[in-house]
């Protein structure tokens, strides 16, 4: 699988060289509409028309159902509209505990693998990618469902951990892999027998949180408690509350979105804290700047408190956040399926067109990112990231349809 996500962008690489920021690929019998210019990207990410996905996020209906990620029309509006307002600052404040514990836990973790040697054996390979995944599945399940999931321990929730790692790993495969496009063919396969296999796994435990979340609200209100809830509250504990306020959401749309959050928040946060590490570790300056930021910020203050606001003060750790996801995006291609004809810079594609925004080569536009192969946090503080074009960067898409947890994200 490695070898076939590495030649999906050798292959953009050369097509972009050859034709341009806008082209054509087959991949097997399905044709992709490629666009990696700002140009191109604007017309389809401005518009409030062409939000729909494409049919590969399709695929993740057995598992997401509806949610915000794979909805659409009607549905996605309303739904964007009533959890976009979740995610204010005073939520954010509260994640900042959980966030700066699975940091300390991942530096704990690689510690230990260092110090199993003494004196310290720096020549030592660690593959700490499944280190990280595990860090980020406890904190996003902390974020979101309210309680530490102790993947890193290899507690007693480790079927659910397994399950999402396999689900997740089938779903690239099967991004990747034209064959099992039709849910027939691949419902009858051995990948989709063991995807669905997880995905019950998966379901089940969330409708198992939910259940007993709910229960505790409805204890806690009968008796009155002082305690009542919790003092921080996780993202299903506000979906509860929209939920008894006449909102309308079912126990299945909870699922839907908890699973959704879920889904999109690990995967995305362990890719980007393992590119980061690999790009620092690539380049020990950069280290030796943050680490001296550090030092003069935290100066005379306690690293506990820390609040959003202070976290936005350190100017020269945002650049470094920045261009990691410039050079390595979490989500390199986002996909938009056509609803009516579009035409955009002198093209007009049809209905039903599948368009593949590559964020990994619109980040590599020598216009915007001069030497744009080079890790340069530093581009990222000048007059011309301020005058940047919008649609030149987008980490996080861009648009009615950008990721809702985008400040989540950078904390």
């Amino acid at each position: 699988m490695l070898y076939l996500s590495i030649m999906f962008f050798q292959v953009q690489r050369e097509c972009y060289e050859k034709y341009g920021p806008l082209f054509r690929l087959w991949i097997g019998p399905f044709a992709f509409v490629f666009l990696a210019g700002h140009e191109q990207v604007q017309p389809v990410l401005s518009s409030s028309v062409h939000i729909e996905k494409s049919y590969e996020y399709r695929c993740l209906k057995s598992w997401l159902a509806t949610g915000l990620l794979t909805s659409g029309g009607k549905k996605w509006h309303s739904r964007r509209k009533l959890l976009t307002g979740a995610f204010h600052t005073s939520l954010l404040e509260s994640y900042i505990d959980s966030l700066s514990r699975g940091a300390e836990e991942l530096v704990s973790k690689i510690n230990g693998h260092l110090s199993k040697n003494n004196p310290v054996d720096w020549s030592e390979d660690i593959n700490v990618v499944p280190i990280i995944k595990l860090v980020a599945l406890d904190a996003i399940c902390e974020t979101i469902m309210g309680f530490n999931m102790k993947a890193l321990e290899g507690g007693k929730n480790s079927e659910y951990v397994e399950a999402i790692h396999k689900a997740t790993a089938i779903l690239q495969f099967r991004f990747i892999s034209p064959w099992l496009r039709s849910d027939i063919v691949f419902n009858t396969s051995s990948y989709g027998k063991e995807y669905n296999k997880n995905v019950a796994v998966i379901q089940k435990f969330t409708q198992k949180v939910i259940k007993e979340r709910k229960e505790e609200m409805k204890a806690s209100e009968e008796n009155k408690s002082p305690k009542s809830g919790k003092a921080r509250k996780s993202f299903l504990d506000l979906l509860l509350d929209l939920s008894e306020n006449g909102n309308m959401l079912s126990d299945e749309d909870i699922r839907e979105e908890v699973d959704t959050f879920m889904f999109a928040g690990h995967d995305t946060t362990s890719a980007a804290i393992s590119f980061a590490l690999f790009a620092l570790g690539n380049h020990p300056e950069v280290q030796e700047k943050i680490v001296n930021e550090a030092e003069e910020m935290l100066a005379g203050m306690d690293p506990e408190k820390l609040t959003v606001a202070q976290l936005g003060k350190f100017e020269y750790l945002d650049c470094v956040v920045k261009e990691c996801l410039r050079v390595y995006p979490s989500v390199p291609i986002v996909a938009r399926e056509l609803q009516s004809p579009l035409t955009i810079c002198g093209h007009t594609f049809p209905a039903q067109t599948c368009l593949l925004i590559s964020t990994f080569l619109l980040h590599r536009d020598p216009a915007f990112f001069p030497n744009p192969d080079m890790f340069d946090p530093d581009r990222f503080k000048n007059s011309e990231n301020r005058n940047r074009n919008p649609f030149a960067y987008t980490p996080f898409s861009a648009g009615s349809r950008n990721c809702i947890g985008k400040n989540t994200s950078f904390i």
